[in-house]
Order: structure tokens, then sequence, then C-alpha cells
């Protein structure tokens, strides 16, 4: 590395960090909106792509990027498939910004915020992490489906408690989360052996539980929803359902270590509940037997939402034509179970 590259490495305040695994359908979306964005503030921000051994031509327009912008743009290429958590972990160590903003490979930033962005991290400089709001689209981008968390105002938050109680749990999506990358490296082996995706999101858990945070209200990305309901990463019909009754128990169980309160365990439990439960009657509705890891997964959940494990099981062993009418029925009343607003 030449002198001139430690110089610049110094300056970046922010690094966009995109995990990537056969992305390259949609990169040039997420490249794009960054790119456009950078002009004024280019020796702030860099481009952080880490390929986690794709087999399509993700590598191919990623250098086609790196010529048009070299001094941006940084291409990491894992020899071997090391799993999404890992892959995670290294885009931010590869990054070299003093913050971190994760991003996803399909993913859209609305213009124009970056300013916004660099101006919350120059104003408050004691700050962990930022939530960013997000609205869900359908997989072209076109359609707003949903604003992901209703926050009026921006917050800065003196502790995870007043955190979680406003976003709800909602930093689910990886691109909702900046982390200053010191405290990323600092605590991410407390949960590096956590088997569920997105562990990313247990994460903060520990990082705030006395540190300082700030919530962006504005609806800063596009997230793309997976084209017809299946994500790349999912293995089966069962992945949904897997990954949130995983993530329940180990933000429940971080809670607990943490010492955080019951009042915010209850709004975690209440916020998980609607979409396991969900989840479940979809394949209860086609048909689907529950394998017995996902059986094992709801008992274990008894423990930590003994509502979730009655109405879990009186879901699997009633007829899928029954569950058919009631899960209609349960879409009309889903504000029963989901958290309000």
């Amino acid at each position: 590395m030449s002198d001139k590259d430690n110089i610049k490495n110094k300056n970046i305040k922010l690094s966009f960090a995109i995990p990537t695994y056969n992305g390259s359908k949609y990169i040039r979306e997420a490249l794009d909106s960054i790119i456009c964005q950078c002009d004024d503030n280019d020796e702030e921000i860099e481009i952080v792509v880490s390929d986690n051994a794709s087999t399509d031509q993700t590598r191919e327009i990623i250098k086609e990027y790196q010529e048009k912008y070299r001094e941006n743009i940084f291409y990491y290429r894992n020899e071997k498939n090391v799993g999404p958590e890992k892959n995670i972990d290294l885009a931010v160590r590869r990054s070299k910004g003093e913050y971190v903003w994760l991003f996803s490979d399909d993913d859209v930033l609305i213009f124009p915020v970056l300013k916004k962005v660099l101006n919350v991290l120059n104003d408050y400089s004691d700050l962990s992490w930022i939530y960013v709001n997000y609205a869900r689209y359908d997989n072209n981008l076109l359609n707003k489906i949903a604003t992901v968390v209703d926050i009026y105002k921006d917050r800065y938050c003196k502790n995870g408690e007043e955190f979680f109680m406003i976003t709800r749990f909602a930093n689910t999506a990886l691109s909702s989360n900046i982390v200053r990358k010191r405290e990323w490296e600092n605590t991410y082996d407390i949960i590096k052996d956590i088997s569920a995706l997105h562990n990313q999101t247990v994460l903060p858990i520990y990082l705030l539980k006395d540190k300082k945070s700030y919530i962006i209200s504005s609806n800063l990305i596009k997230f793309r929803s997976p084209e017809d309901n299946k994500s790349r990463w999912m293995e089966d019909k069962e992945t949904y359902l897997v990954l949130g009754l995983n993530m329940l128990h180990y933000f429940y169980e971080a809670l607990e270590k943490n010492k955080y309160s019951y009042k915010l365990m209850k709004l975690l439990k209440k916020c998980f509940r609607y979409g396991i439960i969900c989840n479940i009657l979809k394949l209860k509705c086609n048909d689907d037997n529950l394998s017995k890891i996902a059986i094992l997964l709801i008992k274990r959940s008894s423990k930590k939402d003994f509502i979730l494990y009655i109405v879990s099981f009186l879901c699997i062993y009633t007829p899928g034509w029954i569950m058919r009418i009631i899960y209609i029925k349960y879409k009309e009343l889903k504000n029963i179970f989901v958290c309000n607003k």
C-alpha cells in the first residue's frame, strides 16, 4: 500500500460493506444508488465488496466498476464459500472507515440521503450503532409495501433499552445497520458461534447495553422483497420459520444475559409471535408437514413464549383445510399478535 493510500484511509468516515454471493442480478442497482451520492463526499466514503466465492458474473461486474471508480471501490473474493455470517464479518473487517454501513447487494439507497447520515455521524461522536429506517418494496422496487417502523422523528438513545423499545427489533434487515467498526471488532466474538442467519442483529443487544445509538426515522433504503417470496439463501420451505424461531431464542437469551427489562422481553415475544405463526400457517395451508428440527425448535420456544408454543401446536395438529380458513381470519386479526405501532 502506498503512502497516498494510507493518507486516504485516515479520511474515511463511512464504509459501505456489501457481502455478496451470486448477486449479479441486482448489485449494479445497489452500487449505483451509493455512487451517485458520493461526489461531494468521496474522501469520506468507500465501498467494500466481500464476494463469498460467487459462481455468477459478480466478479466481472465489480471489476467494471473498479475501472471507473478505482479509489472508492475495493473488492475481495473468498477462495471458498464461508457462509453468510462469516462473510458479513469479513466485509466489516475489510473496511477502513470509522463506521461501517452493512448493505445488502440487492437493496437501494434512496436519493439523496447520504449527506444526512454523514451529518449524524459528525454531530454525534459517541455513537456505537445507528439504525436506518427502511421501506419494503416489491421485487422490482416499483411499489412500496410498507414502512417497517413508524417513527416520527429521529431519536438519540442513551442505551439499548431505549433503542429496542423504539426499533422493536426491526434491525433484522442487513441494510438498516451502521456500526462503529472498533465496536464490532471488540464485541463480535461473543456472538460469532450463533447458528442463525443475521447474527449481526443480535450483536447490538450486547454492544448497546450502556452505549449510545441513533435512530434515523426517515426511510433511507428500499428493501427488495424476494422474488416469488424465496430468497437466494433459502434452503427449503421451512427456512423462514427456522430462522424466526432461532432468532427469537438468541434475542431472548441475549436480553436475559444483559439484564434487559421484562417489558422489553415481552415486546420481543410479541414482535416475533405473529411472523412465526404465519409461517406455520402457510406451511399447513400447503399441506406441508413440519420437520423434526422445526418441531424441536417450537418445543424449545415454550420456555420463551408459552402462547406461541400452544398456538403453534394447535396449528400443527389441525387439518390443512381447516387451517386455510383460519389463516384468512388470522390475518384479519393480526393486531392481537403483532406489536402495536
